[in-house]
Formats: C-alpha cells, sequence, structure tokens
C-alpha cells in the first residue's frame, strides 16, 4: 500500500521499532553483551612474534570491546527500517536512500570514537548494513504474499545481516574470527530484531486498519451525497 500523502499515524512506523529495540534491550540486552564474542582492539598475538617488554612507567595494551552495544545497534536498525517503511512504503518517495546514508554517516560519528573504530571504515559496514535493510524491508516485509510470514522471515534475515555486519566489524579491526561466532551473533539478532520486526508490523497493521477506515466512510458519504 502506497500512499503519497503524509499522516501522522504513519509516525507509528518510527516509534514502534524503537520502541521493541527498547523492550529487546530491557529483556535480553545483558544477556547479549555478555553472552557475545568481543572485538579487540589489540589483536591477539602469535606464533613468531616479537615479545615487547614494558618498563614500570610504561601502560599495557588493553583490549577494549570494539562492537556497538545491542542498543545502540538496535535503535540504527529501527530507525532505518522505519524511515524505509515511512517513506518507501507509505510516502512512496526515492529519500530513504538519503536517509539510510545520514543515519549511517550519523551512527558512525557518534559511536566510531567511543567503540576505537575508523570512522571511514565502520560508516561503509554501517551503510552495508543499512542498504541491505533497506532491500529487504522494501522487497520482502511489505510483499503481500509474505504478509502472515513476514515477521518470521524478516527476523531470520536480518539477524544474518546483524551476523555479516559484525563479522565486517573482525574484519575492520582483523581480529580472529571463531566458526562459533557465527551462531553466537546470529541468535543475538534474532533476540535483536525480532522486537523491531514486531513493531513494524504492528505499526502497518494500524496505519492499514486506518487506510480502510478512511475508505470505507470516504465510500459512505459518497453513496449518501448519490441518494
Amino acid at each position: 500500500m502506497n500512499n503519497a500523502k503524509f499522516k501522522p499515524l504513519m509516525l507509528l512506523a518510527l516509534l514502534f521499532p524503537l520502541l521493541g529495540a527498547g523492550l529487546g534491550y530491557m529483556l535480553y540486552g545483558p544477556g547479549i553483551q555478555k553472552g557475545s564474542p568481543v572485538v579487540s582492539s589489540v589483536p591477539a598475538s602469535k606464533p613468531g612474534d616479537p615479545v615487547l617488554v614494558y618498563g614500570p612507567e610504561d601502560q599495557l595494551p588493553v583490549r577494549e570491546a570494539r562492537a556497538p552495544g545491542s542498543l545502540e545497534l538496535g535503535i540504527y536498525l529501527a530507525l532505518v527500517c522505519g524511515a524505509v517503511a515511512l517513506l518507501y512504503h507509505y510516502l512512496n518517495r526515492p529519500l530513504a536512500w538519503i536517509a539510510v546514508i545520514l543515519l549511517a554517516l550519523a551512527f558512525a560519528l557518534l559511536f566510531h570514537k567511543p567503540t576505537g573504530l575508523p570512522l571511514t571504515g565502520f560508516f561503509l559496514i554501517n551503510l552495508a548494513l543499512g542498504a541491505m535493510l533497506t532491500l529487504l524491508v522494501k522487497y520482502l516485509f511489505f510483499l503481500r504474499a509474505l504478509v502472515r510470514w513476514r515477521m518470521i522471515i524478516t527476523t531470520m534475515l536480518g539477524a544474518g545481516l546483524i551476523a555479516l555486519y559484525f563479522r565486517g566489524l573482525f574484519w575492520l579491526t582483523r581480529t580472529e574470527f571463531e566458526s562459533g561466532f557465527w551462531s553466537a551473533y546470529f541468535v543475538n539478532g534474532i533476540l535483536l530484531f525480532v522486537f523491531i520486526a514486531f513493531g513494524l508490523s504492528l505499526a502497518d497493521m494500524l496505519v492499514q486498519r486506518a487506510e480502510i477506515a478512511q475508505l470505507r466512510a470516504s465510500q459512505t458519504s459518497e453513496e449518501d451525497e448519490d441518494a
């Protein structure tokens, strides 16, 4: 359903996924943070590497987490999905790509220093994730043939994209990505994305009901005028 006229109710496509991301974080966020593999700022030593000797006045290198938290990532995912739903599906405008680029840039600017990631690489990985989410929401989530299964399908595919996203962060920091990390990030992605998909589904249901009610009211008024 495409509608070129903006209505305040359409903002639920932004609000409900954000609420879903917050709810998912409150329920599962601490468990996700503790159970997830960590991208480190200092690569692990390998056989043959030189042994460094530090004096008492030297500061030892610290292995710092280089991955955004589940709440921050959830907000980014919710904003991207909501913006695509609002601009592409409801308003039928290609401004969604501009919104995705700006969101990826804003996310990179806000968190590249706290995470210690290089700005350009972090932005490109965020943009790649945003682009894939845009295609997912535009071509699958609102596909009529998949309406009954869209929450399950988008959650599974979204979790896969999240796993690929963290794989990109590991590659960016040249940290070893073990085979078991795929399943860990995929499961965490499901817990993170399912609430966002539910919020987007609920928002779409309310918008559709409002559109149908308005259409019926207009048809009734036209019939009364004809009578």
